[in-house]
């Protein structure tokens, strides 16, 4: 089948990547408000994650 299959894998990469597609949202598509309330959400995840590394109980904003 054309356009399918291991040989078009970058191809895949480069198409996510220019419509800014990150599992299965399309970035593009957000309001300004759900994709702040997103960055919001990830940014508390990588504060807390980051806390769990470096053994700190609370969590930094």
């Amino acid at each position: 089948m054309p356009g399918k299959g291991p040989a078009h894998s970058a191809c895949h990469h480069r198409v996510l990547a220019t419509r800014r597609i990150f599992q299965h949202i399309e970035l593009s598509r957000l309001s300004d408000e759900e994709l702040l309330e997103l960055r919001e959400m990830v940014l508390t995840e990588a504060n807390s994650r980051q806390a769990e590394s470096e053994g700190s109980s609370f969590e930094l904003f």
